[in-house]
């Protein structure tokens, strides 16, 4: 009989060690960096794509698979989609919520917090969902695609989909049903409109203007928004019947994405944080709360709007002027994050400073500098942060002192010795932290330190070497023609790991010798580099869709992960059983930690069941196994001495049953 799985965590006294049946085989990277949990924005900063009010909850979808469900549209709660392909619109209708996504996805459920996924036939993104007699219709859109001709398919219960006869279109940005009709909007250059009575037989309306991006109705009047292409103002449109439409002056210069009717009013969002209202869909006036934010969709219910859209904006209104925000700050980037003494602190734009024992809860604390930060270094006990005109330093993070006027993008610390550098304005050195010199440096990007010396890195050029930051010597490592572009680089475990653009990353045990690494991306770039807990991380921005994650338990072969966002990843670091990812939008990203053990198992093709387990790097741990799930015995007491080890017993066909569990210590 196969042996079984089980896993969890449990605490005993340490047992006498001993080995049954079990021997070590490999090793492998695992399972903390597949989840992530948001620390700020919160509730979470992806996009948000769509949200409407049914079934008396609010519920709003978005990039990497993001669904918010809210019962007042002020408190929401992320639930899991089960994807991480972006979803652009959700719907309501015969007691099933429909989410429609890329690639032709669409996520059904019955209660909006349990999704299951379903193909509708379609490669191209679904942009927009609406229900009405009795059939779901998702509108596709080519995504920029002018040749591609875009359908409308129908469904009764979002899980089985047939196309509909709409004619030859290149991309639907937007749908709605009203007034026993479906209108759907879309268009690249130009834009179109077509509508059905029962979402399978499809008219051409009466509409020659620009891109339109979304549609509402209220007061027996269609309203429709689009684009602002070669200069003209956000497009709306009115309609009494759907089928003739009349052009409407917005007053924008910004694109409009979404309009919904509430409160005997019109309400229409757009790019920049634009808000319109109308009693009528005719003469518009501005509601902005002056927000940078783009705003991607609006609806109406219980009693407010509710409008959502870039880097997780919500935002709320009873009455489509006053407008209150529901996340936390996010108009800010988080360039640096380090972890010490007992805590981690992070440093943005703006002057601002966060610290965090456990990288779960973040405080504010006051730099006294409104100046861009863009790095920070702890070492001898103290964090050292740079960046436009400042040096500041702090022994606990929370008071700031400042100590040089300088401008630096990097700062690294090694042997008592602190190096603050930019490419562009050279270095300054100190040994205390306090009293700074300027120095001759090359120009650099990167700064790390490891083996008692530093390393530094600038996109194509060579990586320079120096024991004690003042003289740099020059390590020509590879043809110039062939180098990757370098803007990262990190030590950990003996090794030099540097990265860039492209995909590219290279390693070396000695910083003199260094040679290509395996990785599986040739689109990511990688904007920083990090080690701990026997795993090299690199992190950054994607460009293909791919993870922007991966990492390495040598520096050689990678792994891709998924962070669960689109934000730019540009610094992240290791401590108290995690790491903590920190980038544009205010994002502040936490992995799954390290500490909790985990087990996981498979009966390979030699009869042995093979065991993987994962842990922190140096705590002890033992794996026991159960017949009975009574009586627990020891078969390895073991230290961790990589992030997840694999074991195989030996013995398991000689058991009926076998059920296994790591413990610690």
């Amino acid at each position: 009989m196969r042996a079984k799985r089980f896993s969890y965590k449990i605490t005993h006294r340490t047992f006498h060690a001993f080995v049954f049946g079990l021997a070590l085989i490999s090793i492998s990277v695992g399972a903390p960096l597949d989840k992530w949990h948001w620390r700020n924005p919160l509730p979470q900063g992806n996009a948000l794509m769509d949200v409407k009010f049914a079934n008396g909850s609010f519920i709003a979808v978005g990039a990497v698979g993001t669904i918010l469900t809210s019962s007042d549209g002020k408190q929401w709660a992320c639930e899991n989609s089960g994807t991480t392909e972006n979803l652009y619109g959700i719907a309501f209708g015969n007691g099933v919520y429909v989410a429609s996504g890329a690639h032709g996805l669409v996520l059904v459920s019955g209660d909006g917090h349990n999704w299951v996924s379903h193909w509708t036939g379609s490669t191209n993104m679904l942009r927009g969902i609406a229900f009405g007699s009795g059939v779901f219709v998702v509108a596709e859109n080519s995504n920029g695609g002018f040749t591609s001709v875009c359908r409308l398919l129908s469904s009764a219960n979002g899980s089985e989909w047939s196309p509909g006869h709409s004619g030859n279109y290149p991309s639907f940005n937007g749908i709605t049903y009203a007034s026993g009709l479906f209108v759907a909007v879309g268009g690249t250059d130009g834009g179109h409109v077509v509508t059905s009575s029962n979402g399978s037989d499809w008219t051409q309306a009466s509409y020659s203007s620009i891109q339109l991006n979304g549609v509402g109705f209220g007061n027996g009047t269609f309203v429709a928004v689009g684009a602002n292409w070669y200069g003209l103002p956000g497009a709306i449109s009115t309609s009494l019947n759907g089928a003739n439409w009349i052009a409407r002056q917005s007053g924008t210069p910004n694109g409009l994405n979404g309009v919904c009717y509430g409160q005997e009013f019109f309400v229409a969002a757009g790019n920049n944080g634009t808000l319109l209202w109308s009693w009528d869909g005719v003469d518009w006036g501005d509601a902005s709360p002056g927000i940078p934010s783009s705003l991607y969709a609006i609806t109406f219910g219980n009693g407010i709007f509710v409008t959502v859209g870039g880097d997780g904006t919500i935002l709320t209104s009873n009455d489509g002027d006053v407008w209150t925000p529901h996340v936390t700050q996010n108009n800010f980037t988080i360039n640096g994050v380090v972890y010490g003494n007992g805590q981690f602190v992070a440093v943005a734009t703006g002057g601002k400073i966060m610290t965090s024992p456990d990288g779960i809860t973040w405080t504010p604390r006051n730099s006294g500098t409104v100046n861009d930060l863009q790095d920070i270094v702890f070492g001898g006990g103290l964090f050292v942060a740079v960046g436009s005109n400042t040096v500041r330093t702090s022994t606990n993070g929370i008071a700031w002192t400042e100590r040089k006027i300088f401008s630096a993008s990097t700062v690294a610390y090694n042997n008592g010795t602190f190096i603050a550098a930019d490419p562009t304005y050279g270095g300054i050195i100190s040994t205390n932290g306090v009293d700074w010199t300027q120095v001759s440096l090359p120009s650099m990007f990167d700064i790390t330190s490891g083996n008692n010396a530093f390393m530094g890195v600038v996109s194509w050029g060579p990586i320079y070497q120096s024991l004690d930051g003042r003289t740099w010597n020059s390590i020509d490592y590879a043809p110039s023609g062939s180098r990757p572009y370098l803007s990262s680089i990190t030590f950990g475990s003996g090794r030099f790991v540097a990265g860039g653009a492209m995909g590219g990353i290279i390693s070396s045990p000695d910083g003199s010798n260094w040679s290509p690494a395996v990785y599986p991306s040739n689109w990511d770039v990688w904007y920083c580099l990090s080690y701990g807990n026997g795993l090299f991380v690199a992190a950054g921005a994607s460009y293909s869709g791919s993870p922007s994650l991966a990492a390495s338990a040598d520096g050689t072969n990678w792994v891709l992960h998924s962070l669960g966002t689109t934000a730019s990843i540009y610094d992240i670091a290791y401590g108290a059983g995690t790491f903590v990812a920190v980038g544009s939008g205010g994002t502040i990203l936490q992995s799954d930690d390290f500490r909790i053990p985990s087990l996981s198992g498979k009966m390979n093709a030699s009869g042995e069941f093979e065991i993987n387990a994962t842990g922190e790097m140096d705590r002890r741990y033992r794996i026991q196994l159960s017949e009975d799930l009574q009586a627990w015995n020891d078969l390895l007491v073991y230290t961790n001495s990589q992030f997840s080890m694999r074991f195989s017993d030996w013995s398991a066909t000689n058991r009926t049953r076998s059920f296994y569990r790591v413990v610690s210590p």
